[in-house]
C-alpha cells in the first residue's frame, strides 16, 4: 500500500508543478481535491434521525437540483446555487457527486476547487475553504472527450450529464471519515469487528469518545460499547471494537437478516455526530478448490451477469422477480450501480460480485507500447483509483461477496498491482478477474462460479417438530436449513378435555443448521388414567425486517421488506390425546 500511496502522490505533484497536458487528457492525473473513497456516511444531530436513515431529513445535508446547462466545443457545464447555513460555520463542508458521465471539474464561486478523472463511482470533495456562509455558486464542468474513455469501452459515449444525486454534506471538524465492518458467525453467535475511522481538521489535540450499539429488527439493543480516543492535530486514527454477540441470525439468501449499527461521538460533554449503518453477519471464504463458502458451508451460486436498470422502480421490480425465480447472485456489468442497488441486494439476499469500472476491449490484447492500457504504467494510478473506489464504497454491504477487477481489459501490470492492493485490504472475500486468461491475479475462474445448479428459495417448511416420548415430555426439533441457525422458544400447553389448560410455559430452544435437538417440557397437572393433549408451538423472531423509530425513540416499529420467499419461523405439534401413566 505504501507503493500505491507514493504513486498517487507522485502524479498529483507532477500535475501541480507544471504539466502542459490538460488534466482531463492526462492519464496520470486521477484527481485533485478529492476525498478518499468511503461508504455512505451521513451526519445527523439525533439518534432518531440517524437510525431512520432518511438522509434528506438531516439538517446537515442539502440536496442540490435546479441545474442550468451550457455547452461549449469541449465541455458541458452545469450550474446551480446552494446556501451554507450559519449553523454550518466551524464545520467541514463536502460536495457529494453520486455519478457523472465522465471526467469533470468542480468550480465553487468561480474558483477551481477539484477534479475527478472518473465520475462513475461516488466521489466527495472538501469545499470548506472555497465556500462561504450564505449564497454559493457551484459549477460542474463535464469534459466531452476525456482520456478516461479508454477505460470505459463497455458502454457507448453518452452526452455529458449528471446522472446521480448531488448534495452538500456537513460534518464536525473531528468527524467519522469512514466505518469498516467485518462480521462472522460461530454457531449461533455473531462476531463483530468494527473500525470507526476518525479524522481531525483541528490544529490542536482533542479527546473523543466513540459509542456504538447494535440494534436488532425488533428495536432491541443486543450489544453496545464505548472507547476513548485522542486525536492529534489534523490526524486520522481508527478506533476499533470487538464483540461476541449471542443469538445472532446470520445474513444469507435463506434469511437476509439486517441489523442496525448506530454510532455517536462525544467531545467535552457534547455529542457531536450521530450515524447509522445496516450490517449483516456472515463470513465468506474460499476453499482451496475455488469453492465459495458462507459460514463454512459451500455456497451454490447461479451468478448471472446483470446491469441494473437506472430507474429505481424498474430496478426493484427486476431484482424481486429474479429473487423469486431463485437467482442467487449477480455479476455486475456496465457502469457501477447506485447505492440503492446495494441496499436492495442486502434486503433481498442477493449475492453481488462488485466490479471496478474498467473495460478496455477496444484497445485489443497487445501488451506492447501503445497497446492495451492495462499494461501501461502511465495508467497505474487510474486503475488503482477505480479499484479502490469500488472496494471502499461497497465493502460494508453484506450482499457484496466477490470483488472483480474489471471486464475485458486484457491483462498486465496495472491489473497485477490492482489485485495486490485489493488483497492487502480484503482478508476473506474472493478477488477475481475472469477475463485475465487464467493468470494469478484472480482467486477463481468464471467456470467455478457457474458450476452450481442455482440457489433455490428458502425451504418450506424448514423446521420440523416430532415427538420422541410424549409421556416424558421429550420432543425433537430439526432445522433443515444449510446456513441459518434457529434460536427461539417452544411454547407448550397441557390440556385436559377440550379447553382446560392445566399447565403451560416456554422452553428456549436453539438448533444449528442441518441439525436437530431434543428438548423436554414438563408434563404437569394431569391425573392418572385421564386423557390429555400436548400442544407445542415453536416460534422465533419475525424473519426479516428493518427497525425504524417513529419520532419517539422509545417507540419501536417493525416494517416488513419485500421478502415473499421467507416463511415464518414456526413449527407446531398437536399431540392428540394421551393417557397419563402410559
Amino acid at each position: 500500500m505504501k507503493k500505491t500511496a507514493l504513486a498517487l502522490a507522485a502524479v498529483l505533484v507532477s500535475a501541480v508543478t507544471g504539466a502542459q497536458t490538460p488534466r482531463h487528457l492526462d492519464p496520470t492525473v486521477v484527481s485533485q481535491g478529492k476525498e478518499l473513497p468511503r461508504g455512505e456516511v451521513v451526519s445527523h444531530d439525533s439518534k432518531v434521525d440517524a437510525v431512520r436513515r432518511t438522509s434528506g431529513a438531516s439538517k446537515y445535508l442539502q440536496p442540490l437540483g435546479g441545474w442550468s446547462r451550457t455547452e461549449s466545443a469541449e465541455a458541458v457545464t452545469y450550474k446551480t446555487r446552494f446556501r451554507m447555513p450559519f449553523e454550518w460555520i466551524d464545520r467541514q463542508q463536502f460536495l457529494y457527486m453520486g455519478r457523472v458521465s465522465g471526467s469533470f471539474d468542480v468550480v465553487i464561486n468561480g474558483a477551481p476547487a477539484a477534479y475527478s478523472q472518473t465520475g462513475s463511482t461516488p466521489g466527495e470533495f472538501d469545499i470548506t475553504e472555497v465556500s462561504k456562509e450564505g449564497a454559493n455558486e457551484l459549477e460542474i464542468v463535464i469534459w466531452k472527450e476525456p482520456v478516461s474513455r479508454r477505460l470505459e469501452n463497455d458502454r457507448p459515449a453518452a452526452p455529458p450529464q449528471i446522472e446521480g444525486e448531488v448534495y452538500i454534506l456537513s460534518q464536525p471538524q473531528v468527524r467519522v471519515r469512514d466505518v469498516a465492518v467485518s462480521t462472522r458467525m460461530e454457531g449461533t453467535a455473531g462476531l463483530l469487528e468494527l473500525g470507526v475511522i476518525l479524522k481531525s481538521h483541528l490544529l490542536n489535540p482533542h479527546d473523543y469518545t466513540v459509542f456504538w450499539e447494535l440494534i436488532n429488527p425488533a428495536g432491541e439493543i443486543v450489544a453496545e460499547g464505548r472507547k476513548d480516543a485522542r486525536l492529534e492535530m489534523r490526524r486520522e486514527d481508527t478506533v476499533t471494537f470487538f464483540a461476541n454477540i449471542p443469538r445472532i441470525v446470520p445474513w444469507s439468501h435463506e434469511e437476509p437478516r439486517l441489523y442496525t449499527l448506530f454510532i455517536k461521538t462525544q467531545n467535552e460533554g457534547r455529542f457531536r455526530e450521530y450515524l447509522s449503518f445496516r450490517v449483516g453477519f456472515r463470513n465468506i471464504g474460499l476453499d482451496d478448490d475455488g469453492t465459495i463458502t458462507l459460514n463454512g458451508v459451500p455456497l451454490e451460486l447461479d451468478m448471472r451477469e446483470f446491469t441494473p436498470p437506472g430507474d429505481p422502480a424498474a430496478m426493484r421490480e427486476t431484482m424481486v422477480k429474479m429473487r423469486r425465480e431463485g437467482v442467487g447472485g449477480v455479476m455486475l456489468r456496465g457502469a457501477p450501480p447506485s447505492r440503492e442497488f446495494y441496499a436492495l441486494a442486502d434486503s433481498l439476499g442477493i449475492y453481488v460480485a462488485s466490479r471496478a469500472d474498467i473495460d478496455t476491449r477496444l484497445a485489443g490484447e497487445s501488451r506492447a507500447v501503445e497497446g492495451n492500457p492495462s499494461n501501461d504504467p502511465a495508467w497505474e494510478a487510474a486503475y488503482l483509483d477505480r479499484v479502490m473506489a469500488m472496494y471502499h464504497t461497497s465493502k460494508n454491504h453484506p450482499s457484496v461477496s466477490i470483488f472483480s477487477l474489471g471486464s475485458r481489459a486484457a491483462n498486465g501490470y496495472n491489473l497485477y498491482e490492482s489485485y495486490l492492493a485489493l488483497k492487502a485490504l480484503e482478508r476473506h472475500r474472493p478477488v477475481i478477474y475472469t477475463d485475465g486468461g487464467g493468470e494469478w491475479n484472480s482467486d477463481l475462474v468464471e467456470g467455478q462460479l457457474s458450476k452450481a445448479q442455482g440457489t433455490a428459495g428458502a425451504q418450506s417448511p424448514w423446521l420440523t417438530l416430532e415427538a420422541v416420548d410424549v409421556a416424558a415430555g421429550r420432543f425433537r426439533l430439526s432445522n433443515l436449513r444449510r446456513i441459518t441457525p434457529f434460536a427461539g422458544e417452544a411454547a407448550y400447553k397441557i390440556v385436559l378435555g377440550r379447553r382446560n389448560v392445566v399447565s403451560s410455559g416456554v422452553v428456549p430452544v436453539e438448533v444449528l443448521p442441518g441439525n436437530a435437538v431434543e428438548f423436554t417440557v414438563p408434563i404437569a397437572g394431569v391425573k392418572e388414567g385421564k386423557p390429555y393433549t400436548v400442544a407445542i408451538e415453536i416460534a422465533g423472531e419475525s424473519p426479516v425486517g428493518d427497525y425504524l423509530p417513529d419520532g419517539d425513540p422509545n417507540l419501536k416499529i417493525f416494517r416488513r421488506l419485500d421478502q415473499p420467499l421467507t416463511p415464518a419461523n414456526r413449527a407446531v405439534f398437536a399431540g392428540g390425546e394421551f393417557m397419563s401413566g402410559e
